[in-house]
């Protein structure tokens, strides 16, 4: 069978040098994208609601086409001690197929409904805070992840069963969502979300 040929590469606008600026902000001048046919008769890209503040060389890409994502390939998650994260994931249905394996070192979790886990084997401590969900001060990041779930009271059962206290939940969220939150042993939260 062939191989259709790839679309050609998108080239993205030069980036102009920012103007000389003096003072404790010179270092961090954000240059201006460079006017198109499309910015200079008044078309809107894609970043046109943002404010100014937000106007950074890789938001320039906004105006260019959407490269195409056919779905989530895995979710990397940082772990301290493998035996500890793999009694708590396989609670959850998933398996280890791979690993450790690489410089990081990463094991890779499979599970039946497709969802594919790396645990990133290098958190330095066992019982470190995590900074997304456990500091006064919120960071940006990604604070959760969320897998489905076709019964989240059976869920939380097998979760009591084990031993393991929610952290969040049951929520509902809006009229066709429940949820319940878990974190794994490293502190990394979990939903499991029913769709009803």
């Amino acid at each position: 069978m062939p191989v259709p040929a790839l679309a050609p590469p998108v080239a993205l606008p030069a980036l102009a040098r920012p103007a000389a600026a003096e003072g404790p902000g010179a270092s961090l001048a954000v240059p201006q994208a460079p006017a198109t046919a499309a910015t200079r008769s008044g078309t809107k890209s894609r970043r046109a609601h943002l404010p100014a503040e937000h106007d950074v060389p890789w938001l320039y890409a906004l105006s260019m086409p959407v490269i195409e994502v056919k779905g989530f390939a895995h979710v990397g998650i940082r772990v301290h001690d493998l035996e500890r994260s793999l009694a708590f994931y396989e609670l959850l249905g998933f398996t280890k197929t791979i690993g450790p394996i690489g410089p990081e070192p990463v094991a890779i979790l499979d599970h039946p409904s497709g969802v594919e886990l790396n645990l990133v084997l290098n958190a330095p401590s066992a019982k470190t805070p995590n900074i997304l969900m456990d500091v006064p001060e919120k960071h940006p990041g990604i604070t959760h992840i969320a897998l489905l779930c076709p019964d989240v009271q059976l869920a939380q059962s097998a979760l009591e069963a084990a031993g393991i206290p929610l952290s969040g939940g049951p929520i509902r969220l809006g009229p066709h969502g429940l949820a319940i939150f878990v974190r794994d042993p490293d502190g990394n939260v979990l939903e499991l979300h029913q769709r009803v």
